[in-house]
């Protein structure tokens, strides 16, 4: 596990926002809009911050391939306890995971979605269209 822990030692290096979009993007696939959300900045910004953020964690000095040695599979991050208890100290799941728009609870999304899913389930998926046609019949919001 030193790998990861080399891993660590990069996103601390790293100021504590740049190091925040990197585990947002790798650990909830977080896009320019979850940063920015997660963040509180604009969005293109929070792209810009990301894209930097990965950069410089692959350009390190000594530890120049971390990221890529902490990377599993190609696909999904490594997590021992030092990066634990880096995403509980900078609470990373709290801003970055993705939140249900009807009942906002935690979900995951699969990665493979050409679509970022934005309900926990069909259900509630439903009830937010029902909301959304009740108030555009009572004339509460445009029907466009």
């Amino acid at each position: 596990m030193e790998r990861t822990d080399s891993l660590s030692s990069v996103l601390r290096s790293l100021d504590q926002e740049r190091a925040s979009a990197l585990l947002a993007y790798a650990l909830y696939g977080a896009n320019r809009f979850d940063l920015a959300r997660g963040l509180g900045m604009n969005e293109w910004v929070a792209d810009f911050t990301s894209r930097t953020a990965l950069w410089q964690a692959r350009t390190r000095g000594d530890q120049a391939n971390a990221w890529e040695w902490a990377m599993d599979d190609g696909n999904s991050l490594v997590v021992d306890e030092e990066l634990r208890a880096l995403i509980r100290e900078w609470n990373i799941e709290e801003r970055f995971a993705p939140r249900c728009r009807q009942c906002r609870v935690v979900f995951e999304r699969p990665k493979s979605a050409r679509r970022p899913r934005e309900y926990c389930s069909n259900a509630c998926r439903q009830k937010a269209y029902r909301a959304r046609w009740k108030a555009a019949g009572s004339g509460d919001i445009d029907r466009r």
